[in-house]
């Protein structure tokens, strides 16, 4: 990444003086997302100073901008010596020893404790912003069990755990076995195409264990003894399994309120809504669009919106500021989601679906899959609109491959070779730049990946692989995309109307012409929205470049790099003779005033 920083520097001055568009639009636009991080830092936060408190806090990166308020969410004080207890107690000897901090994930961070035999088990402390208290981890331990022993997924093992902080450890907790193998990414950027198949092939099996078991609520995984009051209990139909195992599962566990950050932050635990479980994929998006304008009625203030960075200019509609505006959008939402999963369009699956399969969370050994982590805030959901790529093998600006339209449903001995020039393009053997070589191999295989992976489903999880290729879902993909961050958070109205705009322009062709279409967005509304696009994705265009997060999380070695970077640009920006370029840089990068050097704090 290092080699495309000068780049990414200038394309950050480019855009920012770049001028307004004033383009004759297109129906549709293609909006480019880019995942959030939900990383750690160190910063001036005042935190009371034991010699524990390492372990308290993320230190593996840095925030250019909110810092104190992003690690307030993260941190994280617990009772060492009642930690080292419990873990004893669990593993079943005398004494252990906590080694450290381990792998700091988005929400929680693992203590590696060490047995007086030498080998590790592992103790993972949830952050306060991870979600509710109590169902955010009695979900996680459950949907654990439920996969590892149910459907034979590997796992490691839960040897004790608390969802309250009534315990010597004073916090909630997991203790579990240490992971098998290596993660994944460690080793994937060195591994050879077919290396990488088998790793691949061993993912579609992985899914196609959590499609075999179909729900009949949606919402999150509980065991029976620890039930939400309005649990319900797991009834399973269609199923392979025996009925001892079935019994035994009736028994063993429920499907209780959605666990997860989306209905726990900024005050959104206080709204009293619908959390599940749900009888129908309808009841479980509107939950959403109910839960959002409660909120917004109740919390949102327009005096104190949330900061955005690098905002998509001044042009973006004075709406994304006022409350009413973004309950009508969710009002609009809620009224057509019966038409859009109708249970008799086949919609309405209910699965245990893992959403999080990447470099992070798998682990191999032996060239195989040896284990997968990442199940707190895993949900039943509806599949079909939710489902989508595992992020191992999601291309966004990766090598580009065109086979056949109808390369996944040929026989093997029918399927054109992929020829070397597409394997190992002719500018990999003509690059001298060890890093471009790196970075076009490794886009190369990423796209080969994807065949790959698409390959598999077609021929182990035919129905599943209809699902990704169903344009009408990708358009349902993309607003569920779109609803994971409340549009208040964002500050922007667009994505969520340039989303409902394309589904009243194909109205017909997913819900039918018998159904009249409840959307009334204008030509005007349709004009302005596409341009707000356009300039999302002119934004986007710097976050692809970017070695940092929409977050503003970026390493400590690039901390200083970027800052300095931003307030040079800022400083560039606010001399600018274009009005527009100087309002950009005076409300998107603002922060750079309250931010410091590492020589400054």
């Amino acid at each position: 990444m290092a080699a495309l920083r000068p780049s990414a520097s200038n394309t950050l001055s480019r855009l920012l003086s770049r001028p307004a568009r004033h383009l004759t639009l297109p129906s549709h636009i293609t909006v480019r997302y880019r995942r959030h991080a939900t990383k750690s830092s160190s910063s001036t936060f005042t935190r009371p100073k034991t010699q524990f408190e390492s372990l308290y806090h993320y230190d593996s990166g840095r925030w250019l901008w909110n810092e104190e308020e992003q690690l307030r969410k993260r941190y994280s004080p617990f009772n060492v010596s009642g930690l080292e207890k419990v873990v004893a107690q669990a593993a079943g000897v005398t004494s252990c020893k906590l080694l450290g901090k381990g792998d700091e994930g988005n929400y929680n961070k693992a203590m590696a404790c060490k047995l007086p035999d030498g080998s590790v088990v592992v103790a993972c402390i949830p952050t306060p912003h991870a979600g509710a208290p109590f169902l955010t981890t009695a979900s996680e331990v459950a949907t654990i069990e439920f996969v590892r022993t149910v459907l034979d997924i590997p796992v490691p093992k839960v040897l004790a755990w608390s969802a309250t902080k009534d315990n010597p450890v004073e916090s909630e907790y997991i203790v579990m076995e240490k992971v098998k193998g290596e993660q994944l990414g460690v080793v994937w950027d060195d591994m050879g195409m077919d290396e990488k198949r088998r790793i691949v092939e061993d993912l579609v099996d992985i899914q196609v264990k959590l499609l075999s078991v179909p729900f009949e609520r949606f919402g999150s995984l509980y065991y029976r003894d620890h039930v939400p009051n309005n649990a319900i209990t797991v009834q399973l139909q269609g199923t392979n399994l025996d009925e001892e195992v079935k019994l035994w599962i009736e028994k063993t566990f429920c499907i209780g309120p959605m666990s997860g950050p989306d209905v726990h932050f900024s005050g959104r635990s206080s709204v009293r809504m619908d959390v599940g479980p749900c009888a129908t994929a309808t009841e479980y998006l509107q939950a959403i669009a109910k839960r959002e304008r409660e909120w917004l009625s109740k919390y949102a203030d327009p005096e104190r919106p949330p900061t955005r960075f690098l905002s998509p200019g001044v042009e973006h509609s004075d709406c994304d500021n006022e409350p009413n505006a973004h309950i009508e959008l969710y009002r609009q939402f809620h009224d057509i989601v019966p038409h859009l999963f109708n249970p008799a369009k086949g919609l309405d699956r209910a699965t245990l679906w893992h959403q999080h399969l990447d470099l992070e969370s798998i682990f191999v050994e032996d060239g195989h899959i040896s284990g997968i982590l990442g199940w707190q805030h895993t949900r039943i959901i509806p599949l079909r609109p939710l489902a989508s790529l595992p992020r191992l093998v999601e291309c966004r600006n990766e090598v580009q491959l065109n086979f056949p339209e109808d390369y996944h449903q040929m026989q093997n001995e029918e399927k054109p070779p992929i020829p070397l020039e597409v394997r190992l393009p002719k500018i990999l053997h003509e690059a001298e730049d060890v890093e471009v070589k790196r970075v076009i191999k490794n886009r190369t295989h990423k796209a080969l990946t994807l065949i790959h992976y698409l390959d598999v489903c077609h021929t182990k999880c035919p129905d599943f692989a209809k699902w990704l290729d169903r344009d009408e879902y990708g358009l349902l993909r993309d607003l569920m995309v779109v609803l994971q961050e409340p549009t208040w958070n964002r500050q922007d109205l667009s994505l969520l109307k340039h989303c409902l705009i394309r589904l009243q322009q194909r109205w017909s062709d997913i819900v039918g012409e018998e159904v009249p279409c409840p959307l009334k967005f204008t030509e005007d509304d349709t004009e302005q929205v596409m341009k707000d696009v356009l300039d999302y994705n002119k934004i986007a265009d710097v976050w692809d470049i970017l070695p940092i997060w929409r977050s503003g999380f970026c390493s400590h070695e690039q901390y200083d790099q970027w800052l300095e970077t931003f307030r040079k640009q800022r400083e560039e920006s606010m001399e600018s003779d274009d009005q527009e370029v100087r309002e950009v840089a005076a409300r998107g990068m603002a922060w750079v005033l309250d931010s410091k050097l590492t020589a400054e704090e």
